[in-house]
């Protein structure tokens, strides 16, 4: 060891060592944590991924529009869950399900608290891969509120289900109705996994439930009366399955709690075309006039959406708005068969037989195989006095259709207005003979001056 001088000043300094392996190795011992802290940091970041970029050469405007717009704001904020969540439900909500997917994927690693990317993910695909459907649910389900937990475990029931796995579908569907007991699709489902394991009994338990919870619904009925049948009940059974036929199509859907936020970033025609129906089945006739003047605004080449509109506004009674509406399309469709024929009505109801007439005409001229065209050009000739023209047409009608009841009504007008009084009496007769019923009859007897007897 070197001693120190006290005459030397030099030699008062502590030196350090002078061995470069000396300096390497306490330059590794101080650096080691922080680049083992920085290492494990890069580790638990999600892996760069390219953002997709979807071929929207065939897309309609407005989607190619809105996809856009929401891939922009994921490449100004890459590390966010939610504009890889948004712009995930933005391609799934327009069918591109495999960058959707991988969106949405991406979005879970971001935030893996999160429920809904996982619920959207076994969202898409429960109906292709329905075993990776139901894990996706189950984990939503794991994140939830009990409501919303009840409905992600009720859907990984279903998946389970329609992966065969009858074992899992119990167990989901008993976490679900853990979770909300008076949850009436989990009952409906937990006797779709009794019948599954024929536990008849036990079935029907649980759609009577069901039924209790939510009544007069179409899958329940149809469910119970199956159950029933099984049981040897076929009177139950037949009854509980007219009940459910008469049920409108539309009542097979459950409530889904979080669908809405899908299906408001929706843009593409076809789903306003459907949301206006809705509109009109719920007798909001504004808001299915608003959705789809947007879409006749919007796609003015495509006459599928004019048509929609033009029928909407006269079955609503607005006779010159259709007539408006027909009349542009036709400019742009003149060989659109439907359009001529929709304004020919509305001629008719205005009493414009000429106009109606050269409508009607075009639209038979197109379209010579639709015999309610023929019947309504019938009516239009035999106004206009035109009773020989209408002849042809009521015989094309009839040829066409022979069970056409308003062609034979037709037929049996024109010729009472013709003074063939024993001709429509002839006509009449053979018309009650086989549909007894038909009320458009009841108006013709007093212009036939038929007794009793002779009906």
């Amino acid at each position: 060891m070197s001693q120190l001088n006290p005459t030397n000043p030099d030699s008062q300094i502590p030196r350090l060592a002078s061995n470069p392996h000396q300096w390497s190795s306490t330059i590794i011992r101080l650096l080691f944590p922080i680049v083992a802290i920085a290492f494990f940091a890069w580790l638990i970041q999600p892996t760069p991924v390219p953002i997709p970029d979807p071929n929207l050469s065939q897309s309609y405007p407005e989607v190619a529009e809105v996809i856009r717009e929401s891939r922009a704001v994921l490449v100004a904020h890459p590390d966010s869950a939610e504009s890889w969540g948004d712009f995930g439900l933005v391609l799934a909500a327009h069918e591109f399900t495999n960058d959707a997917l991988l969106c949405l994927a991406r979005a879970e690693d971001y935030a893996p608290d999160d429920p809904r990317w996982p619920y959207f993910r076994g969202h898409i695909l429960q109906t292709q891969q329905p075993g990776l459907a139901a894990i996706s649910f189950t984990r939503a389900a794991e994140r939830s509120s009990a409501d919303r937990a009840a409905f992600a475990h009720t859907r990984a029931a279903e998946s389970h289900l329609m992966d065969n796995n009858v074992a899992a579908a119990q167990g989901a569907i008993e976490r679900a109705i853990s979770q909300s007991p008076d949850y009436p699709q989990a009952a409906f489902v937990a006797a779709r996994v009794a019948f599954a394991r024929n536990d008849w009994h036990i079935a029907k338990d649980s759609v009577e439930r069901a039924n209790q919870l939510q009544p007069n619904h179409r899958d329940v009925l149809e469910l119970y009366s199956q159950i029933l049948r099984k049981l040897g009940d076929s009177d139950r059974a037949n009854e509980l399955a007219s009940a459910a036929n008469n049920l409108p199509a539309r009542n097979r859907n459950w409530p889904d709690p979080w669908l809405g936020e899908l299906q408001e970033r929706r843009v593409d025609p076809h789903w306003r075309l459907f949301q206006a129906q809705l509109a009109r089945e719920n007798d909001d006739i504004e808001r299915a006039r608003q959705l789809l003047k947007l879409v006749v605004t919007r796609h003015p080449d495509a006459p599928q959406f004019a048509l929609s509109l033009a029928r909407l506004e006269y079955n609503s009674g607005q006779i010159s708005e259709s007539i408006a509406v027909c009349s542009d399309a036709i400019k742009r469709h003149p060989t659109s068969a439907e359009l001529l024929a929709i304004r020919g009505s509305c001629w008719l109801l205005k009493e414009n037989w000429a106009n109606a007439c050269d409508d009607l005409r075009q639209a038979t001229h197109l379209s010579p195989q639709r015999a309610n065209y023929w019947v309504d050009l019938a009516f239009a000739f035999r106004q206009s006095k035109r009773f020989d023209d209408a002849e042809k047409a009521c015989l094309t009608a009839i040829r066409l259709s022979p069970d056409l009841t308003p062609a034979q009504i037709e037929l049996i007008k024109l010729r009472l207005d013709q003074g063939q009084h024993d001709y429509a009496k002839q006509i009449y007769l053979i018309l009650k003979t086989s549909h007894p019923n038909a009320p458009q009859l009841q108006h013709l007897e007093k212009q036939l001056n038929l007794s009793p007897e002779q009906e």
